[in-house]
């Protein structure tokens, strides 16, 4: 919830891109142009989803794409961490 509510400011968001996104797609992305989109959507199955932090951004080449940020926290290394961030 820390991390939800740090990242829904703007400022705070674009300075955490900016150092941990990659120069290629931070080339090809306008960060001014972050905005924060809805927390919770329903899937194909009519299932009920909530994500962590979820933005729109404008590109130069396609018009626009997301940035789907999820931090996991683990008080413990799991072995099969990884594939539970594919499944998310």
């Amino acid at each position: 919830r820390t991390f939800r509510n740090a990242m829904s400011d703007l400022r705070v968001a674009r300075e955490f891109l900016q150092h941990y996104l990659p120069k290629a797609i931070q080339d090809n992305v306008g960060l001014n142009t972050l905005q924060l989109e809805r927390e919770s959507y329903v899937d194909q199955d009519l299932a009920l989803l909530v994500t962590d932090v979820l933005y729109s951004v404008k590109t130069k080449n396609t018009g626009s794409a997301y940035i789907y940020v999820l931090l996991e926290h683990l008080s413990q290394p799991q072995k099969f961490a990884s594939w539970r961030m594919v499944q998310y």
